[in-house]
Parts: structure tokens; sequence; C-alpha cells
């Protein structure tokens, strides 16, 4: 418990940080050189982090779980439909893409709670140990309560057991022991690698220094235009009473710009001070540093120019935009294999708590996640897909595969089903009555 304590703490400050700049609240990182000392404090904000993470996230979608050879048993998908596990899980995958890994873990319920409950975990508050070999967790920690910046309340669970911990008289001190067969717990890591099996975050830090870099400019852009978008005037031969009130006290630059020079005496020699204006300084360079900085900006993230607020002079056609998020949906079909395997684990366990298992049943060791596609064609585009491939294979329309590539979700699929049989069978008994009656006639006349 102590080391993942530690563990946990050695990465609260990244983390800290990832958060600020998904938040767009990190301060602005200057040299010193453009910024006056007076606006120094003033600060720019870009949201294009979060960007990163919503815009992928929203092309990896749980769509439920499937059996390669039958339905679901009901007991799982009430466990699903009580967990609401399908809007737990794109909560839980955001977290994996700010921070690299998401967590998940199976607890038995308390009182109005579901018998088993399946939660996700962020990594703010998550940590655990990962075994290559056995490619699972093997002990999770995640903290419950903090005072004072310090943990005072948290569970932890190994291959034995899940404790639940908090401070009492005598400090930290278990206050409840539940058995288990194995750690109830998963990691969901986003591009995790053999160096990195905790996975890496979108924030990255070439994400974060393009960000200050952007950030930066956006500053520059900022002082330039509150120091130039006044009219620059200067006088030739002005005098200095035309710079004091009547009270003989020297006026503001403001006043004396808006108000006094507007009418201007002549002075002891009888000559009119000249009035001159200095060019308006263009905002033109700092508007193509900042669509440069999207540029970098987006070959970073693999996201389109477009989504970080800069207008291109000639828009793409449908076809090219698709193209630009060709990258990014790569990515969450990457994503759903390794989200979708925790899932799948976490659901595992999920039903050996609940039965009181020691290893898995071997009707559910082929469960699979089911996503919708990371592409998000529209429903046309899916439709004539699936129609060509059907006009292929025209076996493939007996199947749910079908009705998945036309676009539909899981439970609408199911909801389908149901009312293809319930119809099935009302005709059946239909032709049934019917040959019963026709039966019954031929009877009577012979």
């Amino acid at each position: 418990m102590t080391r993942l304590l530690a563990q946990l703490a050695s990465v609260r400050m990244i983390n800290k940080t990832r958060k600020n700049y998904y938040e767009a609240a990190q301060k602005t990182r200057h040299f010193g050189i453009a910024v006056p000392p007076h606006m120094v404090e003033f600060e720019t904000t870009l949201s294009w982090a979060e960007k990163a993470c919503t815009h992928l996230n929203a092309r990896i979608n749980l769509d439920g779980f499937a059996l390669p050879d039958g339905e679901l048993p009901d007991d799982i998908r009430r466990m699903i439909r009580q967990n609401r596990l399908l809007s737990e899980a794109p909560m839980t995958h955001l977290e994996a893409e700010k921070y690299g890994p998401g967590f998940a873990i199976a607890l038995g319920g308390g009182p109005g709670e579901p018998e088993i409950v399946l939660r996700g975990l962020s990594a703010r508050t998550t940590t655990g140990e990962w075994n290559p070999n056995a490619r699972r967790l093997t002990k999770i920690l995640t903290v419950t309560g903090t005072k004072w910046g310090r943990a005072t309340e948290f569970i932890y669970a190994d291959d034995e057991a899940v404790y639940t911990v908090a401070e009492g008289a005598r400090g930290l001190e278990v206050v409840h022991v539940d058995g288990v067969a194995m750690c109830p717990a998963s990691l969901l890591a986003f591009q995790p690698d053999l160096d990195n099996p905790f996975g890496r975050s979108r924030i990255s830090h070439p994400v974060m220094r393009a960000i200050d870099r952007a950030q930066r400019t956006l500053l520059r852009s900022e002082i330039t235009a509150e120091f130039f978008s006044a009219p620059q005037r200067y006088l030739l031969g002005a005098e200095e009473d035309i710079f004091v009130d009547e009270d003989g006290k020297q006026i503001s630059s403001w006043d004396a710009l808006i108000g006094r020079i507007n009418a201007i005496s002549r002075d002891e020699e009888g000559d009119i001070p000249q009035v001159s204006y200095a060019p308006q300084v263009s905002m033109q360079p700092h508007t193509d540093m900042i669509r440069s900085d999207a540029a970098v900006y987006s070959s970073i993230v693999d996201l389109p120019v477009s989504v970080l607020g800069v207008v291109q002079d000639n828009p793409d056609s449908a076809e090219a935009m698709e193209v630009r998020w060709d990258a990014l949906n790569k990515i969450a079909e990457q994503a759903h294999t390794t989200f979708g395997s925790g899932w799948v684990d976490l659901l595992q366990k999920g039903v050996m708590l609940r039965d009181g298992l020691d290893e898995l049943p071997e009707e559910l060791d082929e469960l699979e996640a089911v996503w919708r596609p990371a592409s998000q064609p529209t429903r046309q585009a899916a439709a004539d897909a699936m129609v060509k491939e059907i006009s292929a294979m025209p076996w493939v329309a007996e199947t749910e595969e079908a009705l998945r590539g036309f676009g539909h979700t899981q439970k609408q699929i199911d909801r389908m089903l149901a009312e293809k049989r319930r119809a099935q069978g009302g005709a059946t008994m239909a032709s049934l009555i019917q040959a019963a009656s026709s039966g019954a006639s031929d009877a009577e006349v012979a």
C-alpha cells in the first residue's frame, strides 16, 4: 500500500499539469522580452488540449458486448444496464486519453446499489501494479478521501482481498475486507507499449510545448492590440501648457489623446504646432504566426487545422475533410482493441465476483466488446456500403452485423430483433389457427 501511495504521489504534479492544460487553466510561459512588466499576469487561453482528447473520444464508442455463438445471458445484460456501463465507458476513455491510463474496478454493491458495482476510476486518484506475464493488474489502490493533500481513505485490492482503509484514532486502519479470487480491477491504457504498459497521454510534452508557443503568439497579439489600436499621434513645436490642467497638474496621456490635443493654440511666436500620425501597426504577422502554430499542433495530434479555429481561404471538400480524419480514425480503432480488452476483463471479473467463482466460466471466455465505426460515416454512406456487401454475399443480410453496418446501435438491433420474433410468432400462430380451421371444415364436409 505504501509503495502504491508513493507511486501515485510521484505522478501527481504531471497529472495536475495535464488537467490544467485540458481545462485551459495553465499559465502562459513567456520569455520576458516582448511582455511589458504590467502585463506579466495577463493570460491568454486555448482549448486545443481539450480538442485533442474530445475529438478522439467522440470516435471511441462502446456499443455493447457479444458472444460469437449466441446472445449475452440476461444476467450479464442486467449487470451492464444497472451499472450504465455504456455511459460510464466514454468518461473512463477520456481519463485515459488525458493521463495515459484509465482504470475500472468491480466491487460488491451496498444498499441501494447494484449487486456488483462496475465503475471507472481516474488516474489522478488511482494507480496499480501490472503483471506483464499475466497481462493484468495484480494490485490496485484508489484514493476515496483526502485531507490537506494527504490520503485519509482508500481502497486497496490484490489477488486475495479488497481492503477498505480509513483514518482512525491510531492512523490508517483497515475497516473492511472482502475476499476475492484475483484483483478485481482492469487497466484501460491509451496507446500502451512495452516500455509504457500504462499508456501515453494525448496531452504529451510536444502538445504542451506547442500550446505554450501558440499562447505566447496570442499574448503578443493582445499586447500589440492594446498598445497600437489607438491612433499614434505626435506634436512638433507644442507648448507644455497644453499638457496640464487648470490646476497646473499634468494630464494623463489618454486625456491628452481624446481631449486637449483636438484644440491646440499657437505658440509664443504665433506658429501652429504640427500634428502627425504614426502608421497603424499591422496584426497580420500575428495572424500568420497563429496559423503556423496551428499547423504544427495539427501535425502532432492528427486533427484538421479547421478544428483549431483556423479558417482556410479555400474550404476543403467533404471527401478531402474525410481524408484529414483518417489518421485520427486509425488511432481510435487501435484504442478499440486496448480499451475493449479492459472492459471485457472487467465484465468477466464482475461475473466471477457475483457468483463467487475462482475461474472464469468457459462460456464467457470468448466475450468481445462491440464498437461503433470510428470513421462515423453518414447513415446513407453506411447503408450504401452494406447494400453492396449484401449483394455480393446475400447471407450477410440474416446477421446482426448487417443491421450494425446500416448504422444501428446495439439497443436498436435488440429491439428490432425482438419485434421480428414477435411478428414471426404472431404469423406462426395465425397459420396454425388457419390450418386448424381448414381441417375442421374438411371434417364437416366429409
